[in-house]
């Protein structure tokens, strides 16, 4: 079942078109079950899934793996940050619905306890810390010399 790409002609900084050409680019087996990408710059998703509490305007976008599996996007200020919003949000789904027990034993015990991150929103938490470092994969980012357990994992897993 193809992947929806809801809400982005609310925009005109990245088409629907250009947001689908950016989900292919993940491997299809990373895809396997996500139904959604939705663009919701009133936070109504949310509001209405996550918390019935003021939205946390901070965040740029979210994955909902409850009764959505949806990549949520709230804000869009530049497409490269965009493909890094989209490609974290895939990362928690990645590490949420797809890893193993075992793998995300071996990201939290080993992996984020090493102390190298990809960048300071990494630090947060061992979940963010996936996320981010997948964002990085994903996109060719270049990876520390320190962080090169984590750029092993991801290609042991995943490629």
């Amino acid at each position: 079942m193809p992947i929806a790409v809801k809400n982005f002609n609310k925009q005109t900084l990245i088409s629907p078109e250009e947001v689908a050409e950016l989900i292919k680019k993940a491997p299809a087996s990373h895809l396997k079950g996500l139904r959604y990408v939705v663009y919701d710059p009133n936070r109504f998703y949310q509001r209405s899934y996550v918390q019935p509490v003021i939205p946390d305007r901070r965040v740029k976008g979210q994955y909902y793996p409850d009764m959505l599996d949806a990549i949520i996007i709230y804000e869009i200020k530049d497409k490269k940050l965009f493909s890094h919003i989209l490609y974290h949000e895939l990362g928690h789904y990645v590490f949420q619905r797809l890893l193993s027990a075992d793998q995300r034993k071996t990201w939290v015990t080993k992996l984020y306890n090493s102390g190298q991150f990809v960048s300071d929103y990494a630090k947060t938490n061992a979940q963010e810390d996936f996320a981010e470092t997948y964002a990085f994969f994903i996109q060719n980012k270049p990876f520390g010399f320190n962080l090169q357990a984590k750029y092993r994992f991801l290609q042991r897993y995943f490629l």
